[in-house]
């Protein structure tokens, strides 16, 4: 028993011993006292953005905390002071240049302990990023009535939506964002003013600022043609409104611009010879950008080969009348007036002499076309021309059929813009 409790007294001696050389070995390093350190930032984050970056942490407590540093790794900022302490805290730099920074944050308590630092790094997007973006295009802009019919089309990497300036008709100017789903618009617009379209992108996601890129500028100055105000005008060589040769409900002219592309409409009989005319005032003067046809019900005798000769407002169209009669072969013997192919040639001699004669007189060539079968139905054609156009010549040639040489029409629109002062 004696030398049980001797040794349990051995063993405690060394263990005493021990304790007392571990406190020798910690108490060299607190001879000045116990460190304390100041409340860490948590929760630290930094959010991109335009030339700036913001900065947001919280405090588990901020009662015995002076204030927090805020050092960035940037010369164009020295050590930032935040004395206005909550539990969390929000700070932007901006000025910053495009680029990547990081920060190092810590706070100080009111007896001048520091906490321990906590790192973050962020993206600041300048010129240089909204350079690379690209911008949203505005397509089929046209004017019906006093309203703008467009649609916007472009959706990229990162974009939000896009913003339009415009001006209505009271001179008022607008600023509209849209999101990007957004991509038909029928908005009231000024004629001839400017529609302006900038697209906006979150650089990436947590992003402080939305990014505009630079705005591309659009005229509003392309609208459709009143129809309304369209006239037959009847110069020499025209076909007559009304063709005896056709149904009643198929002969009026004035049925191929009445705004209805579900009946059968007009066409030309084949007693009718090919080329044939029909002179329409379009009671205004523009610069015709579009001519649409929708075709006949029966597709085949939809015009193939046609032109469209334009001229603008005079005092009287009927100086810009033609004399020259393509269909005349007067001058072939009578032998020869039996021969296609010379009676062919004549038509197409007396119709190189008519073209040049509409030219001398003021009429500009439009369209000059062959249409492939596939077009029947209908088509639409550009126009070029520049020149202020009011009344249009409609030369019907040939149509889609092999051996009918009907001609018919559904509707008929145009497409012009505003001209320039």
């Amino acid at each position: 028993m004696n030398k049980i409790t001797a040794i349990i007294t051995l063993l405690a001696c060394c263990i005493f011993s021990a304790c007392d050389k571990m406190d020798d070995n910690y108490a060299q390093y607190i001879k000045d006292g116990e460190t304390v350190y100041s409340p860490k930032a948590l929760n630290l984050t930094a959010y991109a953005g335009y030339n700036r970056i913001q900065l947001s942490w919280s405090m588990t407590s901020i009662v015995n905390v002076s204030h927090c540093v805020i050092v960035p790794n940037t010369d164009n900022y020295q050590p930032l002071t935040v004395e206005n302490l909550k539990d969390t805290m929000n700070c932007i730099f901006d000025g910053l240049a495009q680029g990547n920074y990081g920060f190092n944050v810590y706070s100080v308590d009111k007896s001048g302990n520091k906490s321990v630092i906590n790192t973050v790094t962020a993206n600041s997007y300048g010129d240089e990023y909204v350079e690379t973006l690209k911008v949203s295009t505005i397509k089929n802009m046209v004017f019906n009535g006093d309203l703008l019919h467009f649609n916007v089309n472009g959706e990229y990497k990162n974009m939000i939506g896009y913003r339009l300036e415009y001006t209505k008709n009271d001179d008022t100017n607008v600023k509209a964002f849209f999101n990007k789903l957004t991509t038909n618009h029928v908005l009231e617009i000024k004629k001839g003013s400017k529609v302006k379209i900038s697209s906006a992108y979150i650089p990436e996601e947590n992003a402080i600022d939305t990014v505009y890129t630079k705005a591309d500028v659009y005229m509003a100055d392309e609208f459709y043609l009143d129809k309304s105000n369209f006239n037959l005008v009847g110069l020499p060589g025209d076909i007559p409104r009304f063709d005896p040769s056709v149904p009643d409900n198929e002969k009026d002219w004035y049925s191929a611009w009445d705004n209805d592309n579900t009946s059968k409409k007009v066409f030309l009989h084949k007693n009718n010879p090919k080329p044939a005319f029909i002179t329409l005032d379009l009671g205004v003067e523009t610069i015709l950008t579009r001519y649409d046809v929708v075709g006949f019900s029966w597709k085949y005798i939809t015009p193939r080969k046609y032109q469209l000769w334009g001229i603008g407002n005079i005092d009287d169209i009927n100086n810009a009348a033609t004399t020259t009669d393509i269909h005349d072969i007067s001058s072939l013997s009578t032998e020869d007036q039996k021969d296609a192919e010379k009676v062919a040639a004549k038509k197409a001699k007396n119709f190189e002499a008519w073209k040049t004669e509409a030219a001398n007189k003021g009429w500009r060539l439009l369209i000059d076309n062959n249409r492939d079968l596939v077009d029947a139905t209908g088509y639409s054609e550009t126009i070029t021309e520049e020149s202020p156009i009011k009344y249009v010549r409609i030369v019907f040639i040939d149509n889609f059929h092999n051996t009918n040489p009907d001609i018919g029409i559904n509707e008929i629109t145009f497409k012009g813009k505003i001209p320039t002062e």
